[in-house]
């Protein structure tokens, strides 16, 4: 009892530790600084400058030159009076940007350019390739794409026609929504004041710096707002398909770093850290012996699974943390040391926050799963991981056979409406659209609209088959195991005392309160009960006594009936009644 008791308190402090480790690791201000720089930014309210909506070049170039460099330069406060000591912090004025924003393109390499077919190669010269990691431009150029010139332009003009790599940029692999970018390309900057950088951007569009070339194009912008000690990366990206379809997408990512511990958030932090370091460290241990001493039948329980999920999770993300600590230190110091004028990208110091994120979000979830051994001795709790322990074979061929059925589907729809509908352009997105109609959240009109027959014919499929009769053969699976566990858990409880009613008496007794208990929990009389109906053998007593009842009231109502009528006591109606079967008894017991 005592090491059942011992287990509990140490699984609720682990998990306790895990969750003040994890929501420590983010704040509720994230979503704030996330609305506030995409208001800021992506003007939604505006139907002209709204980058969300921006479907060609001129409306990108339009973005920058209204909304965007307006908001990355302070302008005067809103009774006029002029800003001070904030020359290097947005227009919001509480944003400081850390050295300058970049803006860098990548393009296609001009001999990489696609083949035309023959029959249109009189009316067209040469066609665009798709863009990869393979065949991105690497060549510098003077302004204008071209080899040489003879106009004086300003350096920045100049610097951003010339290739840089990622070491001279410090700068990463981007995933875009329809490709991968490199972490090289062609990158203007960001310097200077309000009317440099109008006359800047004026005359970049002039010399056609974004052209039929261009493949993406990206502004990175890293922040430290103070006042919430956030450092914020942010991205806006333009994707310039071959179709010839603009497709803006954005990315702001706020996160902490903590990397000075002289108040007491950041050492309480530290001790937690520590204090869950160890709890790993014991797990870890716990585990080992375990599968020395279990050796293969370890294997077959899925709390092991559970166990070491926790653990490998736990242990990445400590290794996370410490390189997540040793790249803020790095960006602190040069931060520091050029007292934020320098360019420092935070495109890294995201992917690291990502991950750790990631790790802390398995380790809540397997470690939440866990709390479920806690109810080991309560079998009515724990019928959940027995039903499906028991029904696994069971769920596992269910699930492949859906799996093919919907990928059947999947291909169904993909192959019928690629050209028709965005959300059938690619196969994850189809995936996607089917998943909502399973949700039953899909509007068919687009599938009526793609196709008046085969929309609503496959559809009618996908929900007779993959909804109805899928999910209805699911439950029948869940509920035919159930049953069987709980007859099992019935079973069990008539002939076994409750151990969690045994735990409690022992805890009452110790403390005294063992007759307070006993009035409080009187005992009672197991009754038990049964899901499957009883067989006819056992059924025989029961019917033997209401038919010894139905006789009975047979023979009483014939005594009133005798009274009623007046027959004397040799003419009764019992006797009337059973006398013809008395003869023919006596008739066969003749012995002649």
């Amino acid at each position: 009892m005592w090491k059942y008791i011992r287990n509990m308190c140490i699984n609720i402090i682990f998990v306790v530790i895990l969750y003040i480790v994890s929501y420590t690791n983010r704040d509720s201000n994230a979503i704030h600084q996330v609305h506030h720089l995409r208001n800021l930014f992506l003007d939604s309210r505006s139907s002209s400058n709204n980058f969300t909506e921006i479907i060609s070049i001129d409306d990108y170039w339009s973005w920058l030159q209204a909304i965007f460099i307006s908001n990355i330069r302070n302008q005067s406060w809103y009774n006029g009076d002029v800003v001070k000591n904030m020359t290097d912090f947005l227009n919001d004025k509480s944003n400081r940007i850390i050295g300058w924003a970049t803006m860098r393109q990548l393009r296609l390499k001009l001999d990489e350019s696609c083949q035309v077919p023959s029959i249109a190669r009189p009316l067209i010269d040469s066609c665009k390739g798709s863009y990869s990691l393979f065949n991105d431009e690497r060549q510098s150029y003077a302004p204008g794409w071209i080899s040489t010139t003879n106009v004086n332009y300003s350096s920045s003009i100049i610097n951003s026609f010339i290739y840089r790599s990622s070491e001279q940029l410090d700068s990463y692999v981007y995933w875009g929504d329809h490709a991968t970018y490199g972490s090289g390309g062609y990158v203007y900057e960001f310097r200077g004041n309000f009317n440099e950088l109008q006359e800047n951007l004026t005359l970049l569009r002039k010399l056609s710096w974004i052209d039929e070339m261009s493949r993406a194009v990206m502004i990175q912008l890293n922040l430290y707002n103070p006042n919430v000690k956030f450092y914020t990366s942010t991205t806006f990206l333009i994707e310039i398909l071959n179709t010839g379809q603009v497709y803006p997408s954005y990315r702001i990512d706020p996160f902490q770093m903590h990397i000075e511990f002289n108040d007491f958030s950041s050492i309480f932090y530290l001790i937690i850290a520590i204090i869950y370091i160890l709890f790993i460290i014991y797990f870890t241990i716990v585990e080992i012996r375990s599968i020395l001493k279990l050796k293969k039948k370890y294997f077959h329980k899925m709390r092991s699974y559970i166990e070491w999920s926790i653990i490998v999770c736990s242990w990445g993300g400590v290794g996370i943390y410490i390189w997540r600590y040793h790249e803020a230190k790095r960006i602190g110091k040069r931060f520091t040391s050029t007292n934020g004028l320098e360019y420092i990208n935070l495109q890294f110091a995201t992917y690291v926050n990502d991950i750790l994120t990631f790790l802390l979000g398995f380790c809540c979830f397997f470690g939440t799963i866990r709390m479920l051994q806690l109810f080991d001795i309560y079998p009515r709790i724990y019928i959940f991981s027995r039903t499906l322990h028991r029904a696994f074979k069971d769920i596992a061929a269910f699930t492949m056979m859906y799996f093919l059925l919907f990928s059947a589907f999947v291909i169904l729809f993909y192959l019928l409406f690629i050209s028709k509908m965005l959300t059938c352009s690619s196969i994850l997105l189809t995936a996607g659209m089917l998943f909502e109609m399973i949700l039953l959240k899909f509007d068919t009109t687009d599938l009526q609209d793609a196709d008046p027959f085969l929309g609503p014919f496959v559809f009618t499929l996908f929900i007779y088959f993959c909804v109805f009769i899928c999910f209805t053969m699911f439950v029948v699976i869940i509920t035919e195991h159930f049953r069987h566990v709980r007859k099992e858990i019935n079973e069990k409880e008539s002939h076994q005392p409750s151990i969690l009613k045994f735990i409690i008496e022992d805890i009452a007794r110790r403390l005294g309160m063992k007759k307070i208990f006993a009035k409080i929990h009187p005992e009672e009389n197991p009754v038990i009960t049964r899901s499957d109906p009883p067989t006819p053998v056992e059924e025989l007593p029961r019917k033997i006594d209401e038919l010894i009842l139905a006789l009975d009231r047979i023979h009483m109502v014939c005594k009133r009936l005798d009274e009623m009528i007046g027959l004397d006591s040799n003419e009764t109606l019992a006797n009337l009644t059973f006398r013809p079967q008395q003869k023919r008894r006596q008739k066969k017991h003749v012995v002649y």
